[in-house]
């Protein structure tokens, strides 16, 4: 499946999240996220995720829900009270709390999922060759340390075991001096290798376009016209602020695009957009409208929870949580492509 089309899949999800606080349409996306990581094309040796995301999934929504009950004193189910005087601390543990904070934990959560998701699915190289031309130097530092990593890893493994043959033994934090001191020297000389390596084939940085004095003011001029966009729209509530703002990102944008029509790049194959891409689009897309459009058959409102002042059961959309399977499309082309 094409990459881009697993970017417009991302930001559907992203755009989904963000949209409601509902904690029951919130878990039925999650559930879409897992179903999706089982059914989704996995490559363990091809990842930038090198832990499991269970564990820091209970970990963060742990953390919200506590962090939140612990600084946030509001609702009218109290659990306990934390006397004295301790800033932000003391005061009322509330049910309302502990259920506002794990809500936002859920987003975290499905935010991060999503990203793993989009890195199980796509390899490293294609995710690098998805960076734009004017920020090559970026992508190259990043393919770099992806190729150098695993390489300094087995290298720290082989200075372990000839030191154990040595008789080395790892006790206290300076007997990793002898481990290393060696994989130091042995990563500089990598890197000396492989500049003289780049500049042999004739490696030209084209940072001069990027560095120079034109483009630090065009940035800094649409940077200026965008802040000055979201001010306004601060102070005075106007109309055409949103305009102004949007106008300083058209020209930052344009500005890297010009950049990157000057760059040359070759590129031996190219990605075709098929029709399996125009259907998991328009499915994902279509999903996400019920999120944003009123529709007579939904109700928008019910995203928006608060469980404040007191805790309620939150009401559910029965059509937008079924819309909300939608975003399995990509996994179940996949998996029918990959038999």
């Amino acid at each position: 499946m094409n990459s881009f089309t697993w970017i417009i899949w991302l930001i559907t999800i992203l755009a989904a999240l963000s949209a409601t606080r509902n904690p029951l349409h919130i878990l039925i996306i999650l559930l879409t996220l897992g179903v999706m990581s089982r059914l989704a094309k996995k490559d363990q040796k091809d990842t930038l995720v090198p832990f499991s995301i269970f564990p820091f999934f209970l970990i963060l929504v742990f953390t919200a829900s506590a962090f939140n009950a612990l600084t946030s004193h509001f609702g009218s189910t109290i659990f306990f009270t934390i006397p004295g005087e301790i800033p932000l601390i003391s005061g009322s543990v509330t049910l309302e709390a502990v259920i506002y904070g794990a809500t936002n934990g859920f987003v975290l959560s499905g935010i991060f999922f999503s990203f793993t998701i989009f890195n199980q699915s796509l390899s490293v190289k294609t995710i690098i060759r998805m960076i734009p031309k004017a920020f090559y130097p970026l992508a190259l530092i990043i393919s770099i340390a992806i190729n150098f990593l695993p390489a300094i890893k087995r290298r720290l493994e082989e200075i372990r075991q000839a030191q154990a043959i040595r008789g080395h033994q790892l006790h206290h934090i300076k007997d990793y001096i002898s481990l290393f001191m060696p994989l130091l020297i042995d990563s500089l000389e990598r890197s000396m290798l492989l500049a003289e390596a780049m500049t042999a084939r004739g490696f030209i940085p084209h940072s001069q376009q990027q560095s120079s004095l034109k483009s630090r003011l065009i940035i800094f001029s649409g940077l200026l016209v965008f802040v000055s966009g979201w001010l306004i729209q601060l102070i005075n509530g106007n109309n055409y602020a949103l305009g102004i703002s949007l106008a300083g990102v058209a020209i930052i944008i344009f500005w890297f695009w010009w950049i990157s029509k000057n760059i040359p790049q070759s590129v031996y194959k190219r990605e075709e957009w098929h029709v399996q891409d125009w259907v998991v689009s328009g499915i994902v897309l279509s999903a996400l409208c019920l999120y944003f459009v009123p529709l007579p058959f939904t109700n928008l409102e019910i995203l928006s929870y608060d469980p404040y002042p007191t805790a309620l059961l939150p009401d559910f959309d029965a059509i937008i949580g079924c819309a909300s399977f939608c975003f399995l499309a990509p996994a179940f082309y996949q998996k029918r492509t990959s038999r």
